[in-house]
């Protein structure tokens, strides 16, 4: 059967690969590089890598010359250096940045891993060769997302989860605003950041705030939240079994006893009317912080998410503790459910950012504020509703 090389490239062209710059020492003493669309892992014991370029290749014959190679595995950001290799230029390594790897390879700068190489065999591959290599050595440079080549053009990774713009939160956002007068009488009288955050797939995304803290800026309309165990606990208290395991199967690796602490958390949050969690270390509240907006801005790798996940288990003393009236707490932020009118976006009302520590007196009077507040915010969406049912313009 004879195909059609146009098909092939259409056909072939609908499977993403990823961009790696396969890099020597030739020789002659010089740096060479070629982009490859055709590494991959091959085997673990020992430890292989494969690449397949092209037979004819006048860059892939240096690299044959030298003793070792190296497999950076380029950044989403790096298509320029991508562009630049994939060149006729003269010198591709012209401005580059490297240091060699233990075996004398270029290692790039910026690069997300490196994986310095062996020749362990070439087999034949058609117009290609199949280049067999040994790891001798490798590491991770820069955990960010990679870049990759799909039907003729680059992009980047896109985790399925990544919340889109939806006609919900719009609805949700502009709801939430004609209630600012009740949300920011609190935030202004407790000196807290209140915030409205509405459910879109697994994320909650602030779609309303008001700024009273002293800590100004920290929260903003547009920032998401992973809805990740025990994150997002206010939101289940009243789903179905199903739900509630769906959202539990997300605190991937959770063991019997994290699963156990959870659903005590959530126990905890449907007797109270509403959520608590605490401020870790300063070390550990700056990793989830910035684990939070990588998450939302859609900047998450699989490894960076697997951290954070282990980091979030190990915090789960901050969450739904018990409240001892003289006792001091350091609170991150209280969390409590608008009971929405029928068919809206579910919808929390969020305060964060006290300052200091207080009795547990004081954050079970600010639990009872929030949820009265709560309550206002759903009495007052609902005389939205109606008016725009009635086709008025309050």
């Amino acid at each position: 059967m004879s195909i059609d090389p146009q098909l092939y490239r259409e056909t072939l062209g609908h499977y993403p690969t990823g961009v790696a710059l396969v890099t020597a020492i030739a020789e002659d003493g010089k740096p060479y590089g070629m982009i490859v669309g055709s590494f991959t892992s091959l085997s673990m014991d020992p430890p292989l890598v494969t690449f397949m370029p092209m037979r004819s290749s006048f860059t892939y014959t240096q690299i044959k010359s030298a003793t070792s190679f190296c497999v950076n595995v380029l950044a989403a950001d790096q298509l320029d250096l991508c562009r630049q290799f994939a060149s006729k230029a003269e010198d591709k390594f012209a401005g580059v940045e490297w240091e060699p790897t233990p075996s004398g390879a270029p290692k790039l700068a910026g690069a997300v891993s490196w994986i310095d190489c062996t020749f362990e065999n070439e087999l034949d591959g058609g117009d290609h060769v199949i280049v067999v290599g040994r790891i001798t050595d490798l590491g991770v440079q820069r955990p960010v997302h990679p870049l990759l080549f799909f039907q003729g053009g680059y992009g980047r990774f896109s985790p399925v989860f990544l919340v889109s713009a939806q006609a919900g939160l719009v609805t949700a956002a502009l709801a939430s605003e004609r209630t600012r007068a009740t949300f920011a009488e609190l935030a202004n009288r407790l000196k807290v950041d209140v915030s409205i955050m509405a459910e879109a797939g697994r994320f909650a995304a602030v779609v309303a705030t008001a700024n009273g803290s002293e800590q100004r800026g920290r929260t903003s309309v547009g920032m998401q939240f992973p809805l990740i165990p025990p994150l997002g606990a206010v939101f289940f208290t009243d789903r179905s079994e199903a739900e509630v395991e769906e959202w539990m199967s997300r605190a991937r690796g959770a063991d019997d006893e994290a699963r156990g602490r959870i659903l005590e958390c959530l126990e905890r949050v449907r007797q109270r009317g509403f959520s608590l969690s605490l401020r870790a270390d300063a070390e550990t509240e700056a990793e989830l912080g910035r684990g939070a907006r990588e998450w939302g801005e859609g900047e998450l790798t699989p490894s960076r998410m697997r951290e954070l996940l282990k980091l979030q288990g190990e915090a789960l003393s901050l969450y739904e503790p018990d409240l001892v009236d003289d006792e001091e707490y350091d609170v991150r932020a209280i969390v409590a459910p608008v009971p929405v009118p029928a068919g809206h976006v579910p919808l929390v009302v969020r305060m964060a950012n006290p300052t200091g520590s207080v009795p547990g007196a004081t954050v079970k009077q600010w639990g009872a504020e929030l949820k009265a507040c709560a309550q206002d915010i759903a009495a007052r969406l609902s005389e939205v509703a109606q008016d725009e049912f009635n086709g008025g313009t309050k």
